[in-house]
């Protein structure tokens, strides 16, 4: 097998040897770079490579966000010219074309504007932005900018070779180069002081032996988060930042010091989310992402302005541009756990003032051991979660029954509560919540706790009962039982269920909650159309 070493002495060498385009160059370095380790090695060390559209994206709302600034636009316009998706370009040139003054101080600060990338891999961020750069130098007839502009550190020799060579092709005809070196941007001092910080680190697990102990996100068990503290900390006051990061970023308990750290360093963060069913953000790559846009402080006094958007799921069809199609709101005040809420229409944030005027579900749950009753619960991979009053069958190869391993059970102070609370939990009322706090991929104890539940008169009580009935009944009826073969266990006989046949109860269910919550017709009608062309 031809190793990326060697891969990449090649490609230099058919450019010595005039046998290959520069453009052909550039693209098989960056393959070349990808392919490090293959598929099991990228897995190991989280390098999960970014597609040049998500770079191209972020690279031109940071790079115009600061050259509309030195407009003399505020910080603030620019920012909900960023979360509705403006022109920020568009809006540069335009005032620069308009004001003398204007067009002097943005070619100024189009000539100084440093772009770092703390993990740059084969370069697509630094490609990224020359590629910005160059459009803006052209539109303004400036002819300032240059590659030292654009710096970047990686900790594989392999990367930081093949984007040195990449970049040089990339810029030739510039005087200057690109400033490429290894390094391991997880430790002090590495990190550049620059404009413009771009990247999407390594979503690398990590132990408390390998923490660094002057970062406030040391405690988060993912070395991701300890990249961005220190790219964010060296950033000048005012630069834009963008990063690709997991989902936990925004919304689990571990990852709350990094949230923590955003709202410290930055004056405004704009976070963007994204599933992985039925399509993925990143081509052939499982991970659910958000993206995190921040403005470095420039005064540590003002209190940070977050922006969040809806959890965009979307058909393959719909990936070209569905980056220009995203639009972010302001952070709306409820929380559970910290969680950056996933919402991105006004009817949204309406819909939780009214759930969370009532008390969380925590009063009606009780230690499984000594609970009068019980539901049980599992995720799915799918656009529903499995709540039910029965173990769901499974056999091993040899026959013998056993039960599901990420079945949980939750235990519930009656009877007739652990009935409503299985409607409640089944209802796509709940499934929004669960899309709007969690990972969306772990049902925790946290979230069914926190979720709030009126206290119910006993007529409505009474119909939930009646519907969690019908919802078993529904889900019997539509279980198939299949064979599947895993590496782990491997052959098991499983049983599924389609729960899309069971709408028409979901629905039912949602419209007798709609009263108890106070729920406006609008917002019973947000809840009933919810993903509903997924969840059919």
């Amino acid at each position: 097998m031809t190793s990326t070493t060697e891969r990449i002495d090649s490609i230099e060498q058919q450019l010595r040897d005039e046998r290959v385009t520069h453009e052909a160059a550039i693209s098989d370095l960056a393959a070349a770079a990808q392919a490090r380790g293959g598929r099991s090695g990228r897995r190991v060390d989280g390098a999960y490579f970014t597609d040049a559209d998500v770079a191209a994206h972020l690279a031109r709302r940071a790079i115009g966000a600061v050259l509309l600034e030195a407009c003399g636009v505020a910080p603030r316009t620019v920012d909900e010219v960023l979360a509705r998706g403006g022109d920020l370009a568009s809006l540069v040139l335009e005032a620069a074309a308009h004001h003398a003054s204007a067009h002097v101080d943005v070619v100024d600060r189009l000539a100084g504007l440093v772009v770092f990338d703390p993990t740059c891999g084969a370069g697509s961020f630094l490609h990224a932005a020359w590629a910005v750069l160059v459009d803006y130098d052209a539109a303004l007839g400036a002819g300032v900018v240059s590659p030292t502009q654009l710096r970047g550190v990686d900790c594989d020799a392999d990367a930081v070779r093949a984007c040195q060579l990449s970049l040089r092709l990339a810029t030739r005809g510039h005087d200057g180069e690109p400033s490429i070196v290894v390094g391991d941007a997880e430790a002090a001092g590495v990190a550049e002081a620059a404009d413009v910080v771009l990247g999407n680190p390594p979503f690398v697990r990590a132990s408390a032996q390998q923490r660094h102990a002057d970062l406030s996100t040391r405690t988060v068990p993912n070395r991701s988060a300890w990249i961005v503290e220190r790219a964010v900390e060296a950033a000048r006051p005012g630069a834009r930042i963008a990063f690709v990061l997991p989902i936990s970023t925004a919304c689990t308990d571990a990852f709350a010091p990094a949230r923590a750290a955003w709202d410290v360093a930055c004056d405004t963060v704009l976070t963007s989310h994204f599933d992985t069913i039925p399509s993925s953000l990143f081509e052939r790559v499982v991970q659910r992402l958000s993206i995190f846009e921040g403005r470095r402080r420039t005064s540590r006094w003002d209190s940070c302005n977050w922006y969040t958007t809806r959890y965009h799921r979307w058909q393959r069809p719909e990936r070209a541009g569905l980056l220009e199609r995203v639009r972010h709101v302001p952070l709306p005040p409820h929380s559970v756990g910290g969680s950056i809420a996933k919402v991105g229409e006004p009817v949204e944030a309406g819909l939780l003032a009214r759930l969370f005027s009532h008390a969380p579900a925590a009063r009606l749950i009780v230690p499984e051991a000594t609970a009068p009753a019980r539901i049980r619960y599992k995720r799915r991979w799918s656009y529903f979660l499995l709540f039910t009053d029965f173990v769901p069958r499974m056999w091993d190869a040899d026959g013998a029954e056993r039960e599901p391993s990420e079945l949980k059970a939750l235990g519930v102070v009656s009877e007739l509560d652990a009935r409503v609370l299985l409607s409640v939990y089944s209802s796509t009322l709940f499934w929004w919540y669960f899309s709007v706090y969690t990972d969306n991929r772990n049902v925790n104890r946290r979230d069914l706790a926190a979720f709030p539940v009126p206290d119910f008169d006993h007529a409505t009580r009474m119909r939930l009962a009646e519907l969690s009935v019908e919802l078993m009944a529904a889900l019997h009826a539509c279980a198939e039982v299949r064979e599947c073969t895993y590496a782990s266990i491997g052959t098991i006989r499983n049983t599924y269920f389609r729960q899309g046949a069971t709408r028409a109860v979901l629905d039912r269910i949602d419209e007798a909650l709609a009263p108890a919550y106070g729920m406006s017709a609008d917002e019973l009608e947000f809840v009933l159309g919810f993903e509903r062309r997924f969840r059919s």
